[in-house]
């Protein structure tokens, strides 16, 4: 009994449980994609069996075990292969053992393992892709996903050829690039074919090959077209060659036309444009010069490129014509039965004479009858007339060069009637000189009559010639009559003289005793200079000039004057200006002219104590500036009484005195005396006065050089009424009409005189030019406005016979500017030559200070400098085609030589100006380098847009943002970059700040290169104190736009804003394109801001905005002015960013939009002309 209960006492209860961790793994073999695994089971299995394993999967040596990607083995089995996973990565494992208790503890991690290698399977994303040129091709793109590369990322392979539409390629022709960077983002593949399509391929590479490929097909650019073929001359005529030729070999791009340039004898060239394309192409070269020698040679253009020229260049001689009529040197009767005549040689002969006519017929002879005369053999073999037969009733005798026995200049014709009148032609011709048969018939003399008489051949007291317009013919029996006809013409010659010499003198008498105006000369170069004294006769008063006497000016006259009063040639004056400025030649030369004043001055006041009367002092703005008394303008009296009493000053009988004195005085001309009068800003007291001298003086063009208030002071009174009508003394003004443009405002007066008789002209109309963007101290930033100014002024007034009235505040510093300006633009045109130290020297003895300031000295050879420099690059409307056409021409004609085009001349003189490190102080300061897209676009600090700073933020009153002028304004523009993402909250602040409403895009949206910086419908976007919400979408003739609406957290203040998405102009097919999206973005934008600001956004705020601007801005001028300069707004705009232009291309897209337009609206307005003179 005892031992069965031990027996069950030694039964134990057996718990099973989860197995122990199974060993750790080992990796026995793998792939790029698998590892066979291996280990051992569990020490202790806890009474149960194991059912499986689980194995945990690691990627990576530093990564996550992903505990929910557990892969389960089929069975008990410690061996098992994991599939699915990456090639060139990381793994480790651990396993846990599961019976049916559950799962055991992770075993140790396996070992680190690395899948195999194999090829990529992403494949590059192509972000954009386009032509750099007409050889190259550019391509962007972003990587695939690390993870896609499988394998060391090598870089990449680019295969690309040309595609041809239906038609099967081999491998052959693919060629490509290999490119070792894996950090790379684009390629510019080369040496292409030009104007050709390409199909370019981006692949991924690592050691085990290429992965898969993105595919784009992209065209290089457009080409310089190959020379035409087969040119050659198929019909000359004495006017007209007609050329043949074939289109090039290679168009490089579409052909638009070519451009037929010809050379007439080796010195000058011209150039026609035909605007056709067939395959075999023929024109008619017309309104050539006859017996010339022409040069032909052709290019192909396509709208960006001209082409290759055809060689040799065609030589051809035009056919001869017709010369001059012969000139009867005697005609004389032989005897009674025959005439002697004799001839010179025509003057103007092509070639050679072939052929006399002498045509004779009696004046009672009317029949229609050709005939010889007997006695007279006629050629056989008349050639062919090239026109109508003009010898309808005369008798003709036909003088051939080649026949034996031809003597040219005499001849006679017998056989004729006696008593009878004969009218005698001749005329001489040449033969063609490639038609056979064709003769080219010169001019017929004027008929000459002579009468046969019985013993004519005795009375030979000379010859009497008549023409056939008189009544009746001179006998030559009367010898008498013949000497009366001589004297009577002889004493009518000495009267018509004697009647000359009686005007000139009388002119001479009218205009010179007052004339003395300037005119250079050599002689002048020493510092002698004297006005002779001079008589004036308004209003009955007498009045010297002052004479200087050679003994006071020359004791004070330095070297540094008369080395400068030498003409300095236009040829040197540039070099000249820029070696002046190198050695402060400049400031001696002004301290000189200075000295020379005040010696001037103290010589006069010496001698004449004063030049005006207490009493005119009122009308002095300034006490010191008065008029001089010898070249001061003179009022009429009666009528400057008037105009003292109608001014709205309190005033007694005293006070209104008979004085005909107004701060003014003639200033002369370079070759016309009193060709301007400088005056002072008028007062409130005194606009009657100048109303009047305007009114008596007959100006007819008034320049103002200053603001009414400047730096806080009034400068001149407004003395003209705004658009209404008021009087001033006897004068009625009434303001007409006002152009206010970026430098200057051009308004239109209308002026009465209400004192002037019915029968008399009491009405005129008045120009005042108003200069305003001359700085309260200084000068202007450029010389290119105010020279513009000068200009568009001389083209107004050169037909003026009254002077140019220029004023500003005192009438003396811009006032002498302006006067000096355009003399001496004048005598560069005249003399080809600059005097301007001694023209300065001559006008300062007219008035006082003129040329106040050595800053103002000195700009007055920096605008003088740029005239010369640039030329006249102010294009009319009508000529710009050619003018356009003549940029791209060749300044050789000389094949050998390397051609170069006027368009890089003006280029590269339009960017001269090069900046300096300190000029981008602010783009480069470390805070904002960040906040540029490209670093060669960077704002310059004088011209950027300022952002109102915010405390505590260094660098937050910066953006890469630049101010442009326009036609109308000088902050008409602003262009940008397309922003960042760090600095559209900066973008949106400018907006706000400067108040802009209408903005264009120029850009397209190309992730993550060009991101979208504006709302969305949903969602708004919040900054500081603005928030910016979507309003609406919408889409005209192709143009997206949307607008915003922007407003202020803390008040109720809005603005409204439209962004307006242009597509990149060059893309657009035609510039018509071009210029209707111009034109609907002005309208838009008018309507929206009344001509505010309008900002253009592009990719890096250069090149595009710039050509954008240019386009808008240059329309607008041709609209109005009817004439262009893209150079003066090219050089403007480089001023103020420079950099914007850089090819000769950008130029030219330009010029050719403008020149489209111009011819667009000529046959606009052609037609509006046709239209109304129907009607």
């Amino acid at each position: 009994m005892w031992k069965i209960n031990q027996e069950r006492l030694n039964m134990v209860s057996v718990v099973p449980d989860v197995p122990e961790p199974p060993g750790r793994p080992l990796v026995n073999s793998f792939t790029s994609r698998s590892v066979n695994l291996s280990w051992t089971p569990p020490a202790e299995l806890h009474h149960t069996s194991i059912l499986y394993y689980l194995i945990a999967i690691r990627e990576g040596e530093d990564g996550p075990w992903d505990g929910t990607r557990l892969v389960e083995t089929p069975d008990n089995g410690t061996t098992f292969q994991v599939n699915e996973l990456k090639p060139f990565t990381t793994y480790s494992f651990k396993i846990m053992a599961m019976n049916m208790i559950g799962r055991s503890e992770y075993s140790k991690p396996s070992y680190y393992t690395m899948t195999l290698r194999t090829v990529p399977s992403g494949r590059p994303i192509i972000t954009a892709a386009h032509n750099v040129s007409s050889t190259s091709i550019k391509i962007s793109w972003r990587p695939p996903s690390a993870s896609s590369i499988h394998g060391e990322f090598l870089g990449y392979r680019i295969a690309y050829r040309r595609h041809f539409e239906n038609v099967q390629r081999t491998e052959e022709d693919v060629r490509e690039m290999l490119i070792k960077d894996p950090k790379a983002d684009f390629a510019v593949i080369k040496s292409l074919m030009e104007f050709a399509k390409y199909l370019v391929s981006v692949q991924v590479v690592n050691p085990e090959g290429y992965g898969p490929s993105s595919t784009v097909e992209v065209s290089t650019d457009e080409g310089v077209p190959s020379m035409p073929e087969g040119v050659r001359a198929l019909n000359i005529t004495n006017t007209t060659v007609t050329l043949q030729w074939k289109s090039p070999e290679s168009p490089n791009g579409i052909i638009l036309g070519y451009r037929l340039y010809f050379m007439r004898n080796n010195n000058f060239t011209d150039v026609v444009t035909v605007r056709r394309t067939e395959p075999r192409m023929e024109h008619v070269l017309a309104d050539l010069l006859p017996f010339t020698k022409y040069r032909f040679w052709l290019k192909a253009f396509t709208w960006k490129n001209e082409g290759r020229s055809s060689r040799p260049a065609i030589e051809a001689t035009t056919d001869v014509r017709g010369p001059s009529a012969p000139i009867i040197a005697n005609l004389t009767c032989k005897d009674e039965h025959a005439i002697f005549i004799e001839w010179e040689r025509p003057r103007q002969i092509s070639h050679t004479i072939d052929f006399y006519f002498i045509g004779y017929k009696p004046e009672q002879h009317q029949s229609d009858d050709l005939a010889v005369n007997v006695g007279q053999t006629a050629t056989s073999d008349l050639p062919i007339m090239e026109a109508q037969d003009p010898w309808r009733g005369y008798h003709v005798i036909t003088l051939d060069s080649r026949d034996f026995g031809f003597k040219e200049g005499k001849m006679v014709i017998s056989n004729l009637t006696t008593n009878m009148f004969y009218g005698i032609q001749l005329q001489a011709a040449t033969k063609s000189l490639y038609h056979k048969g064709v003769l080219y018939k010169g001019q017929l003399t004027s008929v000459q009559k002579l009468q046969l008489r019985k013993n004519c051949d005795q009375i030979q007291a000379f010859t009497v010639l008549e023409s056939e317009n008189h009544q009746s013919a001179i006998n030559l029996a009367n010898p008498m009559l013949d000497m009366g006809t001589g004297v009577l013409a002889g004493m009518a010659l000495i009267a018509m003289v004697f009647i000359l010499v009686i005007v000139a003198f009388v002119l001479r008498r009218r205009f010179s005793h007052d004339s003395f105006y300037y005119v250079s000369d050599s002689s002048s170069a020493n510092d002698q200079m004297s006005l002779e004294p001079l008589q004036h006769s308004s209003g009955g008063h007498a009045h010297v000039a002052p004479n200087f006497s050679r003994g006071t000016l020359l004791v004070n006259s330095s070297e540094t004057l008369k080395r400068a009063q030498q003409p300095i040639p236009v040829q040197s004056f540039v070099a000249h200006v820029a070696k002046m400025h190198q050695t402060g030649g400049f400031s001696g030369e002004f301290q000189a002219l200075q000295k020379w004043e005040q010696v001037r001055r103290k010589a006069w006041e010496d001698e004449h104590g004063g030049v005006t009367d207490g009493d005119d002092q009122r009308d002095n703005r300034y006490r010191n500036i008065v008029a001089y008394e010898h070249s001061r303008v003179i009022l009429n009296t009666a009528k400057a009484t008037l105009a003292r009493g109608k001014v709205g000053r309190k005033t007694t009988s005293s006070s209104i005195s008979a004085s005909d004195y107004i701060n003014a005085n003639f200033i002369d001309g370079i070759d016309r005396s009193r060709a301007y009068i400088a005056t002072q800003g008028p007062q409130k007291s005194s606009m009657g006065l100048f109303w009047q001298m305007v009114w008596e003086q007959k100006v007819k063009v008034i320049v103002m050089m200053t603001n009414i208030m400047e730096g806080g002071q009034k400068k001149c009174d407004q003395y003209w009424p705004m658009f209404a009508t008021e009087t001033y003394g006897c004068i009625q003004v009434t303001h007409l009409r006002e152009d206010i443009l970026s430098s200057y405002v051009i308004r239109t007066f209308r002026l009465r005189h209400l004192r002037v008789k019915c029968n008399k002209i009491n009405e005129r109309y008045i120009l005042q030019y108003h200069f305003t963007q001359w700085p309260d101290f200084g000068v202007p930033e450029t010389p290119l406005p105010f020279l513009a100014f000068v200009r568009r002024i001389a083209d107004v007034s050169h037909d003026s016979n009254g002077p140019v009235l220029v004023h500003c505040s005192a009438g003396v510093g811009r006032t002498g500017a302006f006067i000096v300006a355009d003399a001496m633009l004048r005598q560069v045109r005249i003399k080809g030559s600059v005097d301007l130290i001694t023209y300065l020297k001559h006008i300062r003895t007219q008035r006082n200070f003129l040329v106040q300031t050595e800053e103002q000295y000195v700009f007055l050879y920096e605008v003088l400098a740029e005239a010369i420099a640039s030329g006249d690059t102010l294009v009319n409307r009508s000529y710009l085609p050619r003018y356009v056409s003549t940029l791209e021409s060749n300044l050789t004609t000389d094949h050998d030589l390397i051609p170069w085009h006027l368009v890089d001349h003006q280029l590269k003189l339009a960017t001269t100006f090069q900046p300096q490190e300190f000029h981008f102080a602010s783009a480069l300061k470390p805070c904002n380098r960040d906040k540029t897209r490209n670093f060669d676009s960077l704002p310059v600090d004088y011209s950027r847009v300022s952002l109102n700073p915010r405390p505590g933020f260094e660098g937050s009153d910066y953006i890469n943002a630049t101010w442009l002028p326009g036609f109308h304004s000088t902050n008409e523009f602003i262009i940008t970059q397309h922003p960042l993402e760090q600095t559209i909250t900066d973008f949106w602040r400018m907006l706000w700040e400067q108040g802009i409403r209408t903005v264009v895009v120029l850009t397209q949206v190309k992730l993550p290169e060009f991101g979208v910086f504006w709302p969305n419908q949903q969602v708004d976007i919040e900054m500081d104190s603005i928030r910016i919400s979507f309003l609406d979408e919408s889409e005209m003739n192709g143009v997206l736009s949307k607008d915003f609406v922007m407003t202020s957290i803390h008040s109720k203040a809005e603005l409204s804003v439209r962004l307006v998405f242009e597509p990149p102009h060059q893309c657009s097919t035609t510039f018509h394109d071009i210029i209707s999206s111009l034109k609907m973005t002005q309208s838009m934008h008018k309507q929206r801001s009344n001509m505010g600001t309008l900002l253009v956004v592009d990719s890096c705020g250069g090149t595009e905005a710039a050509i954008y601007c240019s386009m808008m801005t240059l329309m607008k001028q041709l609209d109005f002015e009817h004439q262009v300069d893209v150079y003066q707004y090219v050089k403007i705009t480089h001023l103020c960013k420079p950099g914007l232009w850089r090819h000769r291309n950008d130029l030219m897209r330009v010029y050719r939009v403008l020149q489209s337009y111009a011819e667009s609206t000529s046959n606009k307005d052609s037609l509006e002309d046709l239209t109304k003179a129907s009607r």
